[in-house]
């Protein structure tokens, strides 16, 4: 059942990529990362107060969702300065590889092990993101590492990925320690407040909330808050790494909407990549999970 949360999550938060594209063409990245967690929170602190279990959360909890506040509110700003400056079909493919960091960190944190063939899975779904930024002109088996260094939306994105690969297994703490709505409502409205000051000094606040801003930016945070409760129910059911490969699955659904949507070019090579995540995907959908 847990893969049934975990491809939605997928596909919502293709849906959020595209919106944020759109978003971050017209408005500064602040006040699309801003916008996503403010709307996010609207939608979702209602549902904490209807859903959320009626109980105070473990102690656990609080120190979780510290750290995952610090994260959340840099990675919100790297991930709208990456689809700024690079297309969705290179960007989104790098945040295949936070499964690999999150086979270290999973077990360390959370005490998760994946089966043999799940770890396979992951490690097909890295092999994607890197088959993704093989470029055929430059050649050379570094030449994706450099490609993702010198851009500096994929370096965004890369950066990214390791923080939400360190990120991950906290979120599952914070779910064991109350319940998926509680904390997404908590962490997404938290952030949103810390996120404040720096839109204040960056842009204002009139980029985030004009009537204009909200038409093409409350459906980056509407789409989020679905996607993230997905997730978090997804993590309540599964391993870390098994859940967030399957959501990785995003990007297959990303170089869709990059050709459909926003008619990225070179797309071939970058589909081919796509194709190995999505056998990786499939590997550990095969490896199923237990309860955790």
């Amino acid at each position: 059942m847990w893969y049934t949360y975990a491809i939605g999550t997928a596909f919502f938060e293709s849906l959020k990529d595209v919106a944020a594209k759109r978003g971050v063409v017209r408005f500064d990245p602040y006040a699309v990362a801003w916008a996503q967690r403010i709307y996010c929170a609207a939608v979702l602190v209602p549902l904490g107060i209807a859903f959320g279990e009626r109980r105070w959360p473990a102690p656990d909890f609080w120190w979780a969702v510290a750290i995952a506040i610090v994260m959340m509110t840099v990675t919100s700003v790297l991930y709208m300065r990456a689809l700024e400056r690079t297309d969705l079909s290179l960007a989104l493919p790098i945040l295949s590889l936070s499964p690999i960091l999150i086979l270290i960190t999973g077990p360390l944190i959370n005490r998760e092990m994946p089966t043999i063939l799940g770890a396979i899975g992951v490690a097909l779904a890295a092999t994607g993101a890197y088959v993704v930024n093989l470029n055929r002109r430059t050649g050379g088996w570094l030449a994706p590492f450099s490609a993702i260094w010198r851009d500096p939306g994929r370096r965004a994105m890369l950066i990214v990925t390791v923080l939400w690969g360190l990120n991950a297994p906290f979120d599952k703490i914070a779910v064991r320690a109350s319940d998926p709505f509680t904390y997404a409502a908590v962490v997404n409205a938290a952030t949103a407040v810390t996120l404040l000051p720096f839109l204040l000094r960056r842009c204002g606040l009139r980029d985030a909330v004009s009537a204009g801003a909200f038409r093409v930016l409350a459906p980056v945070g509407v789409l989020q808050a679905i996607s993230f409760v997905l997730q978090m129910i997804a993590l309540s059911l599964a391993p870390v790494p098994y859940v967030i490969s399957v959501k990785r699955g995003s990007t297959l659904f990303g170089m869709f909407w990059g050709k459909v949507v926003f008619r990225e070019r070179h797309v071939g090579l970058r589909a081919s990549g796509a194709l190995i995540i999505l056998a990786g995907t499939i590997l550990i959908l095969l490896a199923g999970s237990s309860p955790p």
